[in-house]
């Protein structure tokens, strides 16, 4: 990594959060660009939530109260290929992030390899 690497991660307040992108651009050889990009993005919030670690930013977001069979014919949702699902308002606990944080750089060394 080189310099301009560092002064991205610098000042990111999560150690967990520095860590996470200084892995992510030394196995996935991320310029500085796609680093800064990828924080912008909220990578490691979206990772740590997710279901399905590394998934790319999204393209929209519909916001509802609950997902029931009724509001998704209503809105049609099933014919334009977007698909509901629950959410979670807070990061979980610390040990279940680290859990999920350390899946998904496992992954991308998997991709790398592969």
């Amino acid at each position: 990594m080189s310099w301009t690497h560092f002064r991205e991660i610098i000042y990111l307040d999560d150690s967990l959060q520095r860590d996470f992108y200084a892995e992510m651009c030394r196995i996935e050889r991320w310029n500085t660009r796609t680093l800064k990009s990828k924080i912008q993005g909220m990578l490691y919030e979206r990772t740590a939530i997710s279901k399905k670690p590394g998934e790319e930013t999204p393209l929209g977001l519909i916001l509802c109260a609950g997902k029931t069979s009724e509001q998704i014919e209503l809105l049609k949702l099933d014919k334009g290929g977007i698909r509901v699902a629950e959410y979670m308002t807070e990061l979980p606990k610390r040990k279940l992030l680290e859990q999920k944080l350390h899946k998904a750089v496992e992954l991308a060394r998997k991709r790398l390899e592969a």
